[in-house]
């Protein structure tokens, strides 16, 4: 485990799993979500069921592929990608800047950045092709807040709420789920800019057409605003469990919010992203770069 500081900011990154943050803390406050449950050992090429046992809350890169496990230039993808519970490399590391990467068996090479200051955390990334073959690849941010942000409900905010904002429901599997909605207006009328203190609530849709990429998560104490670079993640994931899922491992017990920025408007993974010409194309020897900040502001 890699712990940065500087400040009231602290972050806790693990090499061994995804390079994962475990634990984003301000002044004290616990910002990401973990599961209730024990993880089980990671599974190479997992299904969907022991990826969730193995996941513990908090925020990964899903890479190359996000959603569904799928196949893409002959390559067979696990649900939620390779990189998102793989071990990873230290690349470099000082009191507050660290950086970790990762390889997949076809060549695609990520460097992934984290960067604090005393307000927040910048994360950027570079996924580079040292194949001799063009590599089509998704990519999502698995941003998943809880914690004390969570603990006595919170709000979520576009900075920009116009009305060309909309919200596309998914159902559990990542497939589309009936028109698009105006936000917040979510199916059966709820408004998805609540987070109720309670549950059970379940939620599960891309936020698209917001003109400045940024969304503000805020309690009564803390506002946390997540904007990234909507060149290469266009979308945003919107995932609410609520102490709603009560099945094994959930159990009813999960409080959960994903704000994830995302390359693809969907949760099918990158089989469907090819067809629909979705997925990035990365040629030998290129890069695809994006980055992610959150920045807190007390209120």
């Amino acid at each position: 485990m890699k712990r940065l500081a500087i400040g009231e900011v602290v972050v806790d990154v693990d090499p061994d799993r995804g390079a994962e943050v475990t634990s984003l803390r301000y002044g004290g406050r616990e910002l990401l979500a973990r599961t209730p449950w024990p993880p089980a050992p990671v599974v190479p090429g997992a299904d969907e069921a022991a990826w969730t046992r193995a996941w513990r809350g908090g925020w990964q890169i899903l890479f190359p592929n996000a959603g569904g496990p799928g196949e893409a230039d002959g390559v067979r993808h696990c649900f939620h990608g390779g990189s998102s519970q793989a071990k990873w490399e230290v690349y470099e590391s000082a009191r507050d800047v660290a950086a970790f990467s990762w390889t997949d068996e076809q060549g695609l090479l990520l460097i992934r950045w984290f960067r604090l200051s005393e307000r927040g955390v910048l994360v950027q990334t570079n996924a580079l092709n040292t194949s001799r073959e063009s590599r089509a690849a998704v990519a999502v941010e698995h941003l998943v807040l809880g914690g004390d942000l969570l603990a006595r409900g919170a709000r979520v905010d576009p900075y920009d709420a116009s009305g060309e904002v909309e919200i596309l429901p998914l159902t559990p599997e990542g497939d589309p789920a009936g028109e698009p909605r105006a936000w917040p207006h979510g199916p059966e009328g709820r408004d998805w800019s609540v987070v109720p203190a309670a549950g059970p609530a379940a939620r599960f849709g891309v936020v698209r057409g917001l003109a400045t990429p940024r969304v503000q998560v805020a309690n009564e104490d803390l506002a946390v605003v997540v904007s990234w670079d909507d060149s290469a993640l266009p979308y945003l994931w919107y995932w609410l469990e609520l102490e709603a899922c009560t099945g094994d491992p959930w159990e009813g017990r999960t409080r959960a919010l994903g704000i994830e920025p995302a390359s693809v408007g969907h949760a099918q993974g990158i089989t469907q992203a090819v067809q629909e010409g979705a997925a990035r194309m990365i040629p030998p020897g290129a890069s695809w770069s994006w980055h992610v900040e959150l920045t807190f502001v007390p209120r």
